[in-house]
Formats: structure tokens, C-alpha cells, sequence
């Protein structure tokens, strides 16, 4: 399994930051108070996450593990990105965006936290 880079931002920017949680029920069309039940024990938890990369360097490694490592998003990381010590898996979904930020470069990307 694939490692988030140490050298990478360890944490996204607050700004941005968005964090779905799963929906894993199903509702049943019925008249009166409405059926639920749960379809999933496990969801997909979508998250929009952005980094600085403050030189060419980190946008050079952020390349390497995007292109090589991960091949182009087709292969789930491990990292902790969740403001906790304890490490998840991700996948990316859709092509990642980089952008002129001040003197380095804002990474954007859409993340599926992976149950």
C-alpha cells in the first residue's frame, strides 16, 4: 500500500476543507412515518482537501507519488489526514488542480476516505 510522502504537507488547510460523512441508509416510500434501514455497515466519506506547497521541490515530490507511486490517483494511499494520528486509507477522484498560491503552489483535490 501506497504512503501519503513525508515530505508532503501532513495536514490540509483549514480554508476549503470539506468533509462528508457517509450516508448508508435506505428509505422506504410508504404514507406515514417513514421506513429506514441500514444498507451499509461501511461508507465512502468524501472529503475536498487543498495543501501548500511552498517550493518546486514538493511540487516535484507531490508529481512523483501522483504520477509514479499512485498511478494518477488509480491506487488507494494511506495517510492521516483527518487532524488525528490515526491513518486511513484515501483514493483520489478526478484530476487534481494546482495553482499559483503566494511564492508556492495550492494543491486541490477531491478525496474519497475509503471504509
Amino acid at each position: 500500500m501506497a504512503v501519503w510522502p513525508a515530505l508532503l504537507p501532513q495536514c490540509p488547510l483549514r480554508e476549503g476543507y470539506q468533509a462528508t460523512e457517509g450516508w448508508g441508509v435506505i428509505q422506504a416510500p410508504v404514507e406515514g412515518p417513514q421506513l429506514t434501514r441500514l444498507r451499509y455497515t461501511a461508507t465512502p466519506r468524501p472529503r475536498l482537501a487543498s495543501f501548500y506547497l511552498d517550493t518546486n521541490a514538493l511540487r516535484a515530490e507531490w508529481e512523483t507519488f501522483y504520477y509514479t507511486t499512485i498511478a494518477q490517483g488509480a491506487l488507494p494511499f494511506d495517510a492521516a489526514f483527518e487532524g488525528t494520528e490515526a491513518v486511513h486509507e484515501y483514493r483520489i477522484v478526478g484530476a487534481p488542480e494546482v495553482a499559483p498560491m503566494g511564492v508556492g503552489w495550492r494543491l486541490t483535490m477531491q478525496l474519497v476516505r475509503l471504509p
